[in-house]
């Protein structure tokens, strides 16, 4: 292409993403014969903000093709690829493709974002485990949030207690009551009026701990063995067989 033709196709494009008009932008890159990286470049930003325009008005499937569009673009742009990847990642969650939400999620993050876009993808990326059911990796992507740069300056106490409050799920489902009360009276102290969870989690969790032990008491006061990720040989002559106790936690119907 001509340096004329690509100087008045920039103009043109820095008219239309300053009117938002991203459709009429496009269309006139498109007319340009042999863009250069320059406009290759701005093409990118282009799809992912008209992805973002879409996935803001609710048009999850024109915000994922427009996307992958600017995804597959590769990296004329670094930044704008890592910011598509997890916009689709959001676009993905919002139908219910959580699978989809976590690879883009992931990929985001393995374009070496920094900041409050970096911080958005390790979230997302923690629920998509959490939603998945798998609670020590959803913890540790939870946890990771925490070192991720910018978390102090860049995210507001409501989300900071939220994550502090998914850990504590976390560590609950597994089974680390304790821990998880930890983890609640930390999203308590960081945001009091948005906490109504917590102290709820807190409190039932407790409650749950003492009952436990309460009943683990009783039964051993009724002559029971009870096997707590224990086992028990019992053998006759020369057969034998083994008894087997553990402390199971299963989520919808399965074992872990």
């Amino acid at each position: 292409t001509s340096p004329w033709a690509t100087k008045v196709g920039s103009y043109l494009i820095e008219t239309f993403m300053n009117t938002r008009n991203y459709d009429a932008a496009l269309q006139s890159i498109n007319k340009i014969n042999h863009p250069d990286a320059a406009l290759m470049e701005a093409k990118q930003k282009l799809l992912c903000r008209a992805g973002q325009e879409s996935f803001a008005g609710g048009d999850m499937e024109r915000a994922v093709s427009l996307l992958s569009e600017a995804i597959g673009m590769g990296n004329y742009d670094r930044e704008t690829r890592a910011e598509a990847l997890f916009w689709r990642g959001e676009a993905h969650y919002r139908q219910g493709n959580i699978s989809g939400a976590r690879t883009d999620y992931a990929s985001s993050l393995s374009q070496k974002g920094a900041g409050r876009m970096a911080l958005l993808a390790r979230y997302g990326l923690a629920y998509c485990y959490y939603r998945q059911g798998n609670w020590n990796e959803a913890y540790k992507q939870f946890d990771r949030f925490f070192s991720t740069s910018g978390v102090a300056t860049q995210t507001d106490n409501a989300t900071r207690a939220d994550v502090w409050g998914r850990m504590g799920d976390c560590l609950f489902q597994t089974r680390r009551y304790a821990d998880a009360i930890a983890a609640y009276d930390k999203a308590l102290s960081i945001d009091p009026e948005s906490s109504d969870y917590a102290v709820y989690q807190k409190c039932d969790e407790a409650e749950k701990t003492a009952n436990c032990q309460k009943t683990v008491k009783a039964m051993r006061q009724m002559g029971f063995d009870l096997l707590l990720n224990a086992h028990r040989i019992i053998r006759r002559d020369s057969d034998s067989i083994v008894i087997a106790g553990m402390e199971n936690w299963g989520t919808l119907k399965r074992m872990p």
